[in-house]
This record gives structure tokens, C-alpha cells and sequence, in this order.
């Protein structure tokens, strides 16, 4: 991610936050990434889902611009920033369906909206099926109140409560959208993100996108299709040429938070 950020003409900071565990290959592998690189606490590490919720409180600067680390930059991301620093909201991420109770709503993955009514009292609200493979953080005393509320939630569902788990615990979209819904915020934004669904050629989705995803489990079939596997690997072979470290997508696959369940 980091190489390709760079690659495509991105020159503004980028902080890539690390477990312990994994700070010293990290460190053998980009010595001189390009990059400010951050330790994460061990209850981070420990725990994405836990990580993500509190991201508010782990970002650097005024406002941040957070990608997950299993994807690639397909094109400079300065306009984008520029975008979603003009578009004035402090939260905007990926929508991938919403409406109210009753309705079919895309990627609502992790509980039912009827669940999430029963326990926060939200049976008029609108409801957010969130995809966090990106998110644009602004600070200032909403943000602060609105860090708040995703915690809260995510206190209050155990894993019992869930209609599926990520991996081995709670999923942090599920969260941030029950925030949403009792802020009455819609942080739908262009779609940054490429899921890997279509058959569009590299040009075409780098053109509708500027970011490609490894999203989902890995392990076996997966949950990109092999044709965007290809994308990938293809696209690291480009940035290879220009001297900087890659991975191929299968290095990143296999050990994919969500293919563990227990």
C-alpha cells in the first residue's frame, strides 16, 4: 500500500501503524518506506476489530484518510483528499446499502436491522451497511462526541449478539454504522474502493476507483475473484520495476484476519 501510494504520485504523509509482533519484518522489508511507522498498543494488535473502532483516537493530525493494508493504490490520491476535505462532513467512508426497517439493504452483514432497533431503540432510523476497507476522519467536537457512541456500541453487543462474527471477534463496521444511525449521519461518500465484484479490466477500474482490495477471507476460493488477484499481482509487478518492495496478494491472503475463526 505504501509503495503504491507513493508510485502513483501521493508526496504527503502516510503513517502505517504496526503490532509488535510484526514491527521488526515490517522493518526489514520497508527500512525506507516512505512512511512515518507507529506502534500499535499490544490490545490493538490483539484485537482489529477493537483497533478500527478506535481509530479516532489512534490517527495522526487533524484530519486522516485510513486505508486498510490489503489493498493497492491504483492512482494519485491528492484529488481525493482534496474532495473529502471540500465535502466538509468529519466521518465519510463506504455505503454499500441503506434504508429503514424492513427494507433489503446491501452489506447489512454482521446483525439485522431489527436487532439493532431492539437494542438502541432505533425503529424509525435509517440504517448503513458500512465498508471499512477505507474511512476520512476529521477531528473537532463532533467527531469527539461520535468516537464516543461507537465505543458505547460496540461495549454493548457481545459476540452472542451477532449474526456473524469477523474472524475471531466483533466487526468494527457494524459500529460505526449503529453510530450513524443514532446520529442520523450518512457518511456515504464516493465509492474509493474497488470490492473486486464485475468484470471490468484494470483500466477501467482504474478509472472508476483508487484503491484495489484483497477484502474479505483469503484461504481456499476467497472472496476476490481470481481475476483481481491477477490485478493485483499485476499491478505490484509495475511498482517492482521502479526498485520498490512488493508482496504478491497471496502472501497477504493467506493470514487475513477474517479466515480465523477460533
Amino acid at each position: 500500500m505504501v509503495a503504491s501510494l507513493r508510485h502513483h504520485g501521493y508526496t504527503g504523509p502516510i503513517h502505517l501503524h504496526v503490532g509488535r509482533a510484526l514491527r521488526p519484518a515490517v522493518d526489514e522489508l520497508i527500512p525506507d518506506s516512505g512512511c512515518t511507522k507507529h506502534e500499535l498498543a499490544d490490545e490493538y494488535a490483539a484485537d482489529p476489530g477493537w483497533c478500527k473502532v478506535n481509530l479516532p483516537n489512534i490517527m495522526q493530525g487533524r484530519d486522516t484518510l485510513y486505508l486498510d493494508v490489503d489493498g493497492i493504490c491504483l492512482k494519485d490520491i491528492t484529488p481525493l483528499i482534496e474532495a473529502l476535505r471540500k465535502d466538509g462532513r468529519y466521518y465519510l467512508t463506504s455505503v454499500m446499502g441503506k434504508g429503514k426497517l424492513g427494507d433489503t439493504i446491501g452489506y447489512f452483514e454482521w446483525s439485522t436491522p431489527a436487532k439493532v432497533a431492539e437494542m438502541h431503540g432505533l425503529e424509525n432510523a435509517t440504517f448503513y451497511g458500512i465498508q471499512s476497507s477505507w474511512a476520512y476522519f476529521k477531528r473537532g467536537a463532533w467527531m469527539d462526541t461520535f468516537a464516543e457512541v461507537v465505543i458505547t456500541c460496540w461495549n454493548k453487543w457481545t459476540l452472542k449478539d451477532l449474526k456473524h462474527q469477523w474472524g475471531k471477534g466483533k466487526p468494527d463496521e457494524l459500529f460505526y454504522s449503529i453510530a450513524c444511525s443514532l446520529m442520523a449521519h450518512d457518511p456515504s461518500f464516493e465509492h474509493v474502493v474497488h470490492f473486486g465484484k464485475g468484470f471490468d479490466t484494470l483500466p477501467q477500474v482504474r478509472e472508476q476507483f483508487y484503491i484495489l482490495s484483497l477484502y474479505g477471507v483469503g484461504r481456499g476460493r476467497g472472496s476476490v475473484p481470481p481475476r483481481y488477484v491477477e490485478c493485483y499481482d499485476g499491478e505490484c509487478r509495475t511498482i517492482a520495476k521502479t526498485g520498490k518492495v512488493m508482496q504478491r496478494a497471496e502472501l497477504i491472503r493467506r493470514d487475513k484476519y477474517a479466515n480465523f475463526k477460533t
